[in-house]
């Protein structure tokens, strides 16, 4: 299993929706980079640009805390990739 579906699928499956955004009906995106590095680990978990700490915060936990990817491949050999990953928060 694998894939962008699997991606989606395990970020919906474990994002915690901040109270203070559901009490607020608050929407957001937030745009998380990192690096996959040469073992398919995710390394280096930041944001893009801040937003509210309450969503920033749980995507960085959601990302942080994916398991191994298959790492990027360069010529035959495998090489650390940056990525810059969108996640949505909607109700």
């Amino acid at each position: 299993m694998g894939g962008v579906d699997a991606m989606t699928s395990y970020i919906q499956e474990r994002m915690i929706y901040p109270k203070e955004a559901i009490a607020n009906k608050e929407i957001a995106r937030v745009f998380v980079e990192f690096v996959v590095d040469k073992s398919g680990s995710v390394k280096d978990v930041q944001l893009k640009r801040q937003g509210k700490k309450y969503f920033d915060d749980e995507a960085i936990r959601v990302v942080s805390e994916m398991p191994k990817w298959k790492a990027g491949l360069l010529n035959g050999k495998y090489v650390n990739t940056r990525l810059i990953l969108p996640i949505v928060f909607k109700l």
